[in-house]
């Protein structure tokens, strides 16, 4: 499952969502970092290198975007 496939399987965005502010979080050697995912650019633009696969643990996160 990648990062495409848990939000589409989460139900997806609406219009309040900042799509390339996601982030994904992932716990390395100890710690947990923050992955930039540019969820917009895989939807709209076909860009996906940011499409990461998903491991047990990930956390992924969908900001509200600002008006």
């Amino acid at each position: 499952m990648t990062v495409l496939d848990m939000f589409l399987s989460a139900g997806g965005a609406n219009e309040f969502a900042a799509l390339n502010n996601t982030m994904l979080y992932r716990k390395f050697e100890g710690e947990v970092v923050a992955i930039p995912i540019m969820l917009d650019d895989i939807l709209n633009k076909g860009r996906i290198r940011t499409n990461y696969p998903m491991r047990p643990g990930d956390i992924l996160s969908v900001p509200e975007r600002n008006f």
